[in-house]
């Protein structure tokens, strides 16, 4: 399932927003991976909450580099708990068992390369 939010840059999503967001996905729409988009940054707690609960987020940065050709794949494996620069790749124990999709953005199975 996937979400955006287009937002002002100077504008950020928070944690409540992700809390919606994580219960509508999961209890109504059976979501395996849900990914929220956003044309801004996200909250520390926002980060935090959506790394808790296998959330996938993309802000304004990640999105530019989706948009450069990077594949969404590659943004899964990093670090959504820091921001900005701080990002890096987590090892695979760091991993949350609820980013390795069963299904991908809703449209079928995938398979991690």
């Amino acid at each position: 399932m996937v979400q955006c939010k287009r937002y002002a840059k100077h504008r950020t999503v928070g944690s409540p927003d992700l809390q919606k967001f994580n219960g509508t996905a999961r209890s109504e729409h059976r979501a395996d991976v849900p990914l929220l988009i956003a044309s801004c940054k996200f909250t520390k707690q926002a980060r935090a909450f959506a790394a808790r609960h296998g959330l996938v987020l993309v802000d304004v940065d990640l999105l530019g580099f989706w948009n450069s050709g990077t594949s969404l794949t590659a943004l899964l494996d990093l670090d959504i708990s820091r921001s900005g620069t701080n990002r890096k790749r987590l090892q695979i124990a760091e991993r949350p068992s609820s980013t390795s999709p069963t299904c991908f953005l809703g449209y079928g199975p995938a398979r991690r390369a």
